[in-house]
This record gives C-alpha cells, structure tokens and sequence, in this order.
C-alpha cells in the first residue's frame, strides 16, 4: 500500500518573513551608501525598511512562520505595557514617532551644527507644521523609551523569578534525594546487623 506524499516543509530561510528581512538588509546597506550625498534618499530608503519591519511581523503572524511573540503581556500588571502591546494603533504612533524623529534630525542636521541640542533649535525655528511633527514624534519617541525600560525591568524580574522557581525545584529534589540515600543506608545497616540469639545458640 502507498503511503501519501508527505509535505515537504520549506526552509527556514526561505520563509516569506526572512526573505522581506534579506530585502531590508540591502535597502538599509543602499541607504547608508547615500547618506551623506543624498538626504531625501536615504530618508525614503530608512523609513521603507522600517515600514518593511512591520510588513514581515504581519507575514509571520498571517503565515505562522514566527515564534511565540514577546508582545503577549496578558499577565502583566503595568498599565502602559498593556496600552502599547494591546493597542496596536498606539504603539505603532510610538514607533513610527521614533523612526520619523530620527530621519527629522537627520535632514535638519549640517556642518554647523551636529550636535543634538543645535539640531533640536535648528528644527523649532522651522515652519509650525515642522514644529508640530516634531513635538508629537518626540512625545512618542519618549513613551516608547519608557515602555522600553519597563519591558526590561518586567523581563529582569521574569528571570529572577524563573531562576527562584528552579533552584527551589532543585532544592527539593536533592532533599528528596538525601532522604532516599538516607533511607537505604539505614535499611542496609539492618540487613548487615546480625539475627537476635544468633550467637548464643552456635555456642551452646
């Protein structure tokens, strides 16, 4: 009897996420090639990427071709990790805020003035809408940072806990284990001790 063609799994590295990955790979090698003799260009290639960072998270998600997300935080407790991963138009303002703020910066940087501070008066001297686009990518420029630092602190005490858990499992086991080498060592002793009146009949 012929058994039916089992479905062949394709590669890891061919999944429909890695591929948009590889893509983003060059587009941010051929962005950073033109930074410094071509702003616009390199803007439009470093938002593409990003926007392609949110393109795979959907393919991997549609195509099951991801692993267990770290946005799942049903059982946190902090009320802004719950706002950012279980709202998702909120979190993608904040990243897309981080992202536009960079590029912002970027554009609006020269010669004279490279440093940060310089660059942010540089931009507050623009047009109102400029001025507007700015202050909202820094408020979400600034919620994603915090969300950043609480998420690592949550995952730190994730950690220690797990780690708490596992050595009192250990801890538990040894003990169990001593017992039982104790036990057995015992029961041996009664077995090497000799029977009541043994030796007292042999000699009569």
């Amino acid at each position: 009897m012929l058994l039916p063609p089992t479905e062949k799994m394709p590669s890891v590295y061919l999944y429909i996420p890695n591929i948009i990955g590889y893509f983003r790979i060059i587009i941010n090698f051929i962005a950073f090639a033109v930074c410094y003799f071509n702003r616009p260009l390199f803007a439009v290639l470093y938002f593409l990427s990003f926007v392609l960072d949110g393109v795979d998270g959907w393919f991997a998600r549609k195509l099951n071709q991801g692993k267990n997300s770290h946005k799942d935080v049903k059982h946190t407790g902090n009320w802004l990790l719950k706002l950012y991963y279980g709202y998702r138009p909120f979190m993608a303002f904040c990243c897309v805020s981080c992202e536009v703020l960079y590029i912002i910066l970027f554009l609006f940087a020269n010669e004279e003035s490279t440093g940060l501070l310089s660059v942010c008066r540089g931009v507050l001297k623009q047009s109102p809408f400029v001025m507007f686009v700015f202050a909202s990518t820094l408020v979400g420029w600034a919620v994603k940072q915090v969300t950043n630092i609480i998420q690592m602190k949550t995952a730190a005490d994730t950690c220690v806990e797990f780690d708490l858990k596992r050595r009192k499992i250990m801890g538990s086991r040894l003990n169990s284990l001593e017992e039982k080498n104790t036990l057995v060592k015992q029961r041996r002793g009664e077995k090497g001790k000799p029977k009541g009146g043994g030796e007292q009949g042999h000699k009569k």
